[in-house]
């Protein structure tokens, strides 16, 4: 593997400001001139490779962002939302995935432990994910059950359509 470059050879916290300052929009020249006022000297040419990097890392979230958005806005808030959680899951885990695989990049230790707990959050998430989805689908069976039995004592063979109809309208947002 190649050697980390100049800028990941900082401390985290000069790598951060200058992540910072990006974010503001402040161009590399800026960023260079803010640099040198903490004593941090860095080529341009590294700097201009680093917020390469930033910006097409911004540009990947903005658009999962996007989509993720879009998601909400056709299925809705409360079924997007767990279609938003598993998106960003992947997100993040394609995004590690990446990092762990480029051959310029030289893990030390510590990051070998940090990228470690990430996935096991990763794996938390999906679980919190998974249970969500269990505890819901758990929660309209019961319904669905209370309702067969309530058709039932009334001496019903079935639920009838008009409740079908506000059953699929109360769980599914489906009219009719």
């Amino acid at each position: 593997m190649a050697r980390p470059s100049s800028i990941d050879r900082l401390e985290p916290e000069v790598r951060e400001t200058i992540g910072r300052l990006r974010e503001q929009g402040r161009t590399i020249d800026e960023i260079l001139v803010h640099l040198r006022t903490l004593d941090v000297d860095v080529s341009r040419s590294a700097l201009g490779r680093h917020t390469q990097d930033l910006d097409r890392i911004a540009e990947r979230m903005r658009y999962s962002r996007s989509i993720a958005e879009g998601l909400e806005k056709q299925f809705g808030e409360d079924e997007g939302a767990g279609k938003v959680m598993r998106l960003n899951i992947s997100f993040l885990e394609e995004m590690m995935f990446e990092v762990l695989t480029k051959a310029d990049v030289e893990l030390t230790g510590a990051d070998v432990k940090r990228f470690a707990s990430g996935m096991l959050d990763l794996a938390r998430a999906r679980k919190i994910d998974t249970d969500r989805e269990i505890k819901v689908k758990n929660e309209v069976a019961g319904k669905v059950e209370a309702i067969e039995k309530e058709a039932l004592a009334a001496g019903e063979k079935g639920v009838p359509l008009e409740r079908l109809a506000e059953l699929r309208r109360e769980f599914l947002g489906v009219r009719g």
